[in-house]
């Protein structure tokens, strides 16, 4: 399916919100009541795992962040100069700076 034709289907998918015509409604949701409910009454948690979803100490965590053009040039341009990755330099001025933020309490 081309771009703009996902792009229409989803700008009348949100249309259909919205929409109080059955028309647009049928074509996105399903024309069932709220009170239909496919859950279990009860459900067994006997064989949950705690902690199955836990970042485990050293792992890395991906995490867009949003910094000024002039601090990513900046820190793109010592990355560069060291030859390591920006994520490698971006978490090693952080670690300083807590090192630092620790030491001044």
């Amino acid at each position: 399916m081309a771009i703009p034709a996902l792009a229409k289907d989803f700008k009348e998918f949100l249309k259909s919100l919205n929409s109080n015509e059955p028309a647009i409604r049928r074509r996105f949701m399903k024309n069932q009541s709220l009170d239909d409910n496919d859950m279990p009454a009860e459900i067994d948690f006997s064989k949950g795992v705690r902690g199955l979803h836990h970042i485990p100490p050293g792992a890395k965590v991906l995490m867009p962040v949003s910094i000024e053009r002039s601090v990513w040039e900046y820190l793109s341009g010592k990355a560069e100069q060291r030859g390591v990755d920006l994520s490698e330099l971006v978490t090693e001025v952080l670690k300083r700076d807590i090192e630092i933020n620790e030491a001044l309490k």
